[in-house]
């Protein structure tokens, strides 16, 4: 018998949920625990952390985020801020007991978005076991994006030469006018973050709080989950990456820019030295993150990567007429415009509660 348990924010289910997680080869960074504890203590959303039972034994978790919000609806994401998510139900299991695991899993979905009168549930990109997912129940593809993935057991040699020409190019020119790259520890975390906040105003894009940045940085660095990175020129930062390190994979989270030193091609250099130091650390997979497919120019340079395309589907099951909020409708391409002109003394103070509420 199938059977869905929530369990309490306890150490004990927080070891025995991580437990589940390090065993299951489809497992992402975000399934962990602490993703939702940062998210959940940095913005106050309440989390549902649920196990999967068979008889005793955990077969599978799934991990919600509930999102409270007046404009942008009141939702459930796995996961929010992120590409990943979704429940993780056991490979091996026999065909008939994974079906059952989902049909019962759903029916539990559903019922809590009609206690907590819930617009919508939102999955995002589930693992391959899961792909029949609509077939069995309510839940429909709601949004396509794609990703490029790099096989980084290959030879170093082999993965330049996979690199396009113009790649390579930019690369070296980087390294020849001075540009160099550094590791951000905790006295350059403010440094990364001012960055961060002018690059999310020239998009147009609310930004995270500090505090979030803060929190990632102590729940993952300690423990090796996080890279931090930093692209300097004449000692001034330029460029930086941020990226999740778990489970032989290493995941591109965020990616800032100085417009005015775009020239120098420091994000080129940045992914050219975590895909050498990805190979030496003996990881298998760099995934460059999302991309959406109309944003042709962030599509052409990671295409310069040499990497394979992967489509990203997520899903959701709404339980009301609501819209899930998409940056390409005109009101949001409007309010962008819009926000990119504001000082950035107030894109700070109200960015932060505007992003917790989209959830994106």
């Amino acid at each position: 018998m199938v059977e869905i348990f929530a369990l309490k924010s306890t150490n004990n289910n927080k070891n025995l949920w991580n437990q589940y997680v390090l065993s299951d080869p489809n497992a992402c960074i975000y399934h962990l625990w602490e993703w939702g504890e940062v998210i959940s203590e940095t913005y106050n959303h309440k989390k549902y952390y649920f196990v999967i039972k068979k008889d005793r034994d955990i077969i599978g978790i799934m991990p919600l985020i509930h999102i409270q919000s007046i404009l942008f609806a009141n939702k459930l994401v796995s996961l929010p801020f992120c590409e990943y998510g979704g429940p993780l139900i056991a490979a091996h299991l026999d065909p008939s007991i994974t079906e059952h695991a989902i049909k019962t899993l759903s029916k539990k979905l559903i019922t809590l978005t009609k206690i907590s009168k819930i617009d919508y549930l939102e999955l995002r990109q589930l693992p391959p076991v899961l792909s029949r997912l609509t077939s069995l129940t309510d839940f429909t593809i709601c949004r396509k994006s794609l990703t490029f993935e790099i096989d980084l057991t290959q030879e170093e040699q082999v993965l330049w030469r996979n690199l396009e020409k113009r790649t390579r190019r930019a690369i070296k020119k980087a390294l020849r006018v001075g540009v160099e790259v550094r590791d951000v520890d905790s006295s350059a975390l403010a440094h990364y973050y001012t960055l961060y906040l002018k690059a999310q105003k020239r998009h147009g894009s609310p930004p995270h709080s500090y505090n979030f940045f803060k929190n990632i940085y102590a729940t993952f660095k300690p423990k090796e989950q996080l890279q931090m990175l930093l692209a300097t020129y004449k000692r001034k930062p330029i460029a930086g990456r941020m990226l999740f390190c778990f489970n032989n994979k290493i995941t591109c989270w965020n990616s800032i820019l100085d417009r005015k030193y775009v020239s120098l091609n420091a994000s080129n250099l940045l992914l050219w030295h975590i895909i050498r130091w990805g190979t030496k650390n003996k990881f298998k997979i760099l995934d460059l993150g999302r991309t959406r497919i109309e944003d042709k120019g962030l599509y052409l340079f990671k295409r310069g990567w040499g990497g394979k395309r992967k489509i990203l589907e997520d899903y959701a099951f709404f339980s009301r007429k609501k819209q899930i909020p998409d940056p390409l409708q005109r009101k949001y391409i409007f309010l962008s415009n819009l926000w990119s002109l504001l000082p950035e003394t107030v894109t700070k103070k109200i960015g932060p509660g505007i992003i917790s509420n989209i959830g994106l």
